[in-house]
């Protein structure tokens, strides 16, 4: 019997140890076999409790979407933005949008950049490129912004990619 202790941020280094075996007719099995089991146990229950979240289509998503958005850490954001997007509700590269235009935190942003990417719509790549031309100054959303670029592998990204490096370059004075 395996039982799962929630972990205290949700980071996957800290859920491994958490999981203990409650068989006393057994003996543990070693670290290196017992890490594996573990780890997929946490994966299958975060994704699960992605999706139940998100169950929801439509108005009703994006409603839940925003309230979540109001209240709440900077790292609670993080999490809503990513289980949205793993999600894929109607309606989410919209408000995933309006998350990179308009939140107060940058990591926020970022997370949202990324998390577009990874929809690989076309109307996202044009939106992350103009976030690029947009975000210069602000070097956490531009990270972003280019992670979610490369998540479309696409050859058009180079040239949007390579400005947006030798200005931080130019700027910092590192050539």
């Amino acid at each position: 019997n395996l039982t799962r202790k929630p972990p205290s941020s949700g980071c996957l280094s800290e859920a491994i140890p958490a999981m203990e075996n409650t068989g006393a007719e057994s003996s543990p099995p070693s670290r290196r076999a017992w890490r594996k089991p573990s780890a997929a146990a946490w994966a299958v229950g975060t994704v699960g409790r992605a999706f139940t979240t998100w169950s929801r289509r439509g108005d009703g998503a994006v409603a839940a979407f925003r309230e979540k958005m109001k209240s709440g850490s900077e790292q609670e954001r993080i999490r809503v933005v990513n289980e949205a997007a793993a999600a894929g509700f109607d309606g989410v590269h919209k408000e995933l949008r309006s998350v990179v235009s308009g939140d107060s935190s940058d990591r926020v942003r970022a997370a949202a950049a990324l998390a577009l990417g990874r929809g690989r719509r076309e109307e996202d790549y044009r939106f992350l490129l103009s976030v690029i031309g947009q975000m210069k100054k602000r070097p956490v959303v531009l990270s972003g912004a280019l992670d979610g670029l490369a998540m479309f592998r696409d050859p058009r990204s180079v040239g949007p990619a390579t400005d947006a490096a030798q200005h931080w370059l130019l700027k910092s004075r590192v050539v």
